[in-house]
């Protein structure tokens, strides 16, 4: 699955019990999102505002987060895999 969520504000939305793979979510604004129990593999989430999120029990393979915003963002049980972090 090759989709693009990039530069798209998504404030607010839940994602729980998903597995993702190879989106394009770069740039995007996720205020106060919600995932839980998902599964994001290949994915570019760079330079994305993940400001007031919450990450619980996720895993994150192979995925893009250069530059990423995790401001004040609960992250619980979460695991990253061969993830770019830098800058993040």
């Amino acid at each position: 699955m090759n989709l693009t969520f990039q530069k798209r504000r998504l404030q607010g939305i839940e994602l729980k019990e998903l597995d993702y793979s190879g989106l394009d979510l770069s740039n995007m604004q996720a205020h106060g999102a919600v995932l839980e129990s998902c599964t994001f593999t290949d994915c570019d989430i760079s330079l994305a505002d993940l400001a007031n999120t919450t990450i619980e029990d996720c895993t994150f393979v192979n995925c893009d987060f250069r530059m990423s915003s995790f401001h004040l963002s609960k992250i619980r049980r979460v695991r990253f895999e061969r993830c770019d972090l830098k800058r993040a």
